[in-house]
């Protein structure tokens, strides 16, 4: 359960300052860690607002816990 709470801190990070970056709007939509907790997270967002075509960009999610990635 922490590494998902984390994991949406970090994501909400990364939505704040790519919002403040550009026009773009990031939408978080779902973050669920997959059943049976196993490590990987299912994240579903929708981009908004942004300039020229869907694929110029490029969105990254990194998770840092415990000082590894």
């Amino acid at each position: 359960m922490k590494t998902f709470l984390k994991l949406f801190a970090a994501i909400l990070i990364a939505s704040l300052v790519l919002d403040a970056a550009a026009a773009a709007v990031f939408t978080l939509d779902r973050v669920q860690q997959r059943y049976p907790w196993n490590g990987l997270v299912d994240i579903d967002y929708t981009i908004s607002g942004f300039d020229g075509d869907a694929a110029d960009y490029n969105v990254v999610f990194s998770v840092t816990y415990g000082g590894t990635r």
